[in-house]
């Protein structure tokens, strides 16, 4: 059965057997909270300063990938609450719940509207990119080459984190 798709975009480890396969952009994990919550709490940069907040936890962004990176073995608080969806993780971190770990991509507009704040100068790069994936023969058609080039105009305007700009 045919679906009638001629390319698409994909979250993950840019390996798609068969595909044109074109890197759109890094994703990043950042701890966020409610800027009252930041200020109230203070920054996090270690293990210690997690016990500070309820942590939000999610399966897809484990806390444990943002402590381990940095080669701590301590183990964080136990309480918070977990989701299986990074954007209810999300929006119950907008509403105070408390501190989360997040994909850049899906909390940079909330930073920039000032409903989450940054709690960390500590960014982690993520396993998965997103990518433009398309069957190669299919890049021929007009229609496929344009989108290609819009999409990768548009990831390319996408900001990176600001942690991230100040280190390179």
């Amino acid at each position: 059965m045919r679906s009638g798709v001629h390319a698409g975009l994909r979250f993950g480890t840019g390996h798609w057997p068969q595909l044109h396969i074109e890197k759109l952009f890094d994703e990043w994990l950042i701890p966020v909270c409610k800027p009252a919550l930041l200020k109230k709490n203070g920054p996090v940069n270690d293990a210690k300063d997690l016990e500070r907040y309820r942590l939000m936890h999610s399966t897809s962004e484990p806390w444990s990938a943002w402590l381990f990176e940095k080669g701590e073995s301590e183990r964080w608080p136990a309480g918070g609450s977990a989701f299986d969806d990074s954007l209810a993780i999300i929006r119950a971190t907008e509403a105070g719940q408390g501190l989360a770990l997040a994909r850049w991509s899906l909390i940079a507009g909330e930073v920039k509207e000032g409903r989450l704040a940054l709690a960390s100068d500590r960014v982690l790069k993520f396993s998965r990119s997103y990518y433009f994936v398309c069957p190669p023969a299919l890049l021929r058609l007009d229609k496929v080459d344009a989108f290609r080039k819009w999409v990768v105009a548009e990831a390319r305007s996408f900001p990176i984190p600001a942690a991230v700009e100040r280190a390179a």
